[in-house]
């Protein structure tokens, strides 16, 4: 009666390594009975030689399983048939194994990694395990792509995950795992790997998940090796190409005695090979920043331009990409097992970046100030500013005032954006120079004395003041450089419109005007202390002008000569006696 028990619980565990899955074989196959190439085809399996033994690892020679609570290891063929047991001194309680073409390693679910040479039944060393979060090594798989293809171990605990180097140095930690994990083996073949698949105990069965090395996630890819009636116990996993070729998985169920399942994961064809030459046109990129994909590959070429890449058989567009640089693919590549498919070649074209510039330009005629909107988006720094073409400045404000600019002359202010790494182009706007020539301030009158004074203008721009000409019911009385100017000739009780402008050296302002009645008497109105000039305006002139002067003495003998820059006489305008008076 238990002979029978056994027998039917085997066939039923066999079964279940088949669920929710379709396949053409059954229990006890070997590989080449095998007519599908299906992931999760059944290959294989056996039975080890007796129960509590997770950890299983094979060289492509052996396949090894070690117990987890003695020192017992035991030798099968590559089929299964058992071989023998033997012992290691120093080497007990091993859980799971991991092989790295060299060496197997594993652990006592320590921190302290075993390196055995099964082969030879022999200790070669201790490794010391630092990964943050993992208490202990209850499962371990060799990656040779850790630490910069140095090679190193992904490994863990029933719940936390983890990668170190060969040395055991922590490269990655703290990774939640989908459940209690008792084995775990790396997967190069399977597409968009490379992977690490865990055999994770999910109440009483066991379930693989798919864990992506590049994201550090895993995938919800899953499959269930125990089925929905058959209680089984998590073990080790181990990987292999098989003879054919077949990227093949052993798993490890825990029962009495344990069964081990050779399922096939993904075919294993020797790779081909795409190689040529990067070449950029223009720009200053460096080519061994060139980003070359092939399907799920990627590689940068050498400092002379040259890459090659290793790929499975297929026919891939190949492209290559540069940040500023247009990318270039060649499509339709053939690639053959074991072939170099050379010469494609690829050529990137400079292709620089464009930044947004200034937006809204104007600038305020009378004042010179330019202003501007902010681009709106970018890494912004400032604005460099220009003037006719010609760079100023570089600031970090949106407005700029133009110094020293000549009236009426027209220009072309331009702004660009500066960003952090690189410049937009200059926009520009035309503009004339037409400013405000501020009159004098405060203007006043004293009408008891019939003087007028006067403030400063309230300057709005640089221009140079040069003094005031002063009128008297718009006729010019005179010029001065002060603040005040004492009219004479008065009539007592008389209405009048006092007026005084400013004068610049590009123009004059608007006059400005205030009414008054004389109150005073003719005392110091009626008296001119001294003969000379007053002044002209307008000054420049064209076509004419009005020169004023004063005379202190009736019937006093004048005489106004004009004379140019030589000193040369031209015309002589008043040449006789006058009457006192301006």
């Amino acid at each position: 009666m238990k002979k029978y028990f056994v027998i039917v619980l085997l066939v039923a565990v066999c079964a279940v390594l088949l669920a929710n899955e379709s396949v053409t074989s059954t229990t006890k196959s070997n590989d080449s009975s095998i007519t599908s190439r299906d992931m999760w085809d059944i290959l294989n399996t056996f039975e080890t030689s007796l129960g509590s033994m997770p950890g299983i690892e094979t060289d492509g020679v052996n396949i090894y399983t070690s117990t987890w609570n003695t020192g017992m290891f035991t030798r099968y063929d590559m089929n299964g048939a058992i071989l023998g047991d033997f012992s290691i001194a120093g080497v007990s309680d091993i859980r799971d194994m991991a092989y790295d073409g060299t060496h197997f390693y594993g652990s006592p679910a320590s921190t302290t990694i075993n390196i055995m040479d099964l082969a030879n039944e022999a200790l070669i060393g201790t490794i010391p395990v630092t990964c943050t979060g993992v208490i202990d090594v209850t499962h371990i798989a060799f990656d040779p792509e850790l630490d910069g293809g140095n090679g190193g171990f992904w490994l863990g605990d029933l719940n936390t995950f983890g990668a170190v180097t060969m040395d055991g140095s922590e490269i990655h930690s703290n990774l939640t795992l989908p459940g209690f994990v008792w084995g775990s083996a790396y997967d190069p073949w399977t597409a968009g790997g490379p992977y690490i698949w865990l055999l994770v105990q999910e109440g009483p069965y066991s379930t693989l998940h798919q864990f992506e090395i590049e994201t550090l996630s895993l995938t919800g890819v899953t499959h269930d090796v125990s089925g929905a009636t058959v209680p089984v116990s998590s073990g080790g996993l181990a990987t292999y190409v098989n003879d054919d070729e077949i990227f093949v998985m052993l798993v490890n169920l825990q029962q009495s005695p344990n069964l081990v399942g050779v399922l096939e994961i993904a075919e294993a064809t020797p790779p081909g090979y795409i190689e040529g030459t990067v070449t950029l046109d223009g720009g200053t990129g460096d080519v061994q920043s060139v980003v070359i994909t092939a399907g799920n590959e990627e590689t940068n070429p050498d400092v002379n331009g040259n890459y090659s890449i290793e790929i499975q058989p297929g026919i891939y567009d190949v492209v290559a990409t540069l940040e500023d640089y247009d990318s270039d693919t060649v499509t339709d590549v053939v690639v053959e097992e074991g072939v170099i498919t050379g010469n494609i070649d690829l050529t990137l074209v400079y292709n620089p970046p464009t930044y947004d510039p200034p937006q809204n330009l104007a600038v305020d005629e009378e004042t010179g100030l330019f202003t501007w909107d902010a681009p709106a988006s970018g890494n912004l720094t400032g604005y460099d500013i220009y003037l006719d073409s010609v760079f100023l400045e570089n600031i970090t404000d949106t407005e700029f005032t133009f110094l020293n600019l000549i009236f009426e002359q027209t220009y072309l202010a331009g702004v660009s954006a500066v960003y952090d790494d690189g410049t937009s182009e200059i926009v520009e706007i035309n503009f004339t120079y037409i400013p405000i020539l501020s009159p004098p301030s405060n203007v006043l009158v004293d009408e008891s004395e019939g003087i007028i004074s006067w403030e400063e203008p309230i300057l709005t721009n640089s221009r140079d003041l040069l003094g005031y000409d002063v009128y008297l019911d718009g006729q010019l009385k005179g010029s001065t450089s002060n603040f005040e100017w004492q009219y004479i000739d008065l009539v007592s009780n008389q209405n009048y419109t006092a007026g005084v402008i400013a004068i610049y050296d590009e123009g004059s302002s608007e006059i400005v005007e205030i009414d008054f009645t004389y109150t005073g008497t003719s005392a110091g109105n009626d008296i001119v202390f001294s003969t000379g000039l007053i002044g002209n305006y307008p000054n420049p002139f064209n076509p004419t002008t009005t020169i004023s002067f004063s005379v202190a003495q009736t019937s006093s003998f004048v005489n106004l000569d004009i004379y140019n820059m030589k000193g040369q006489m031209v015309k002589t305008l008043v040449n006789k006696k006058m009457d006192a008076g301006t």
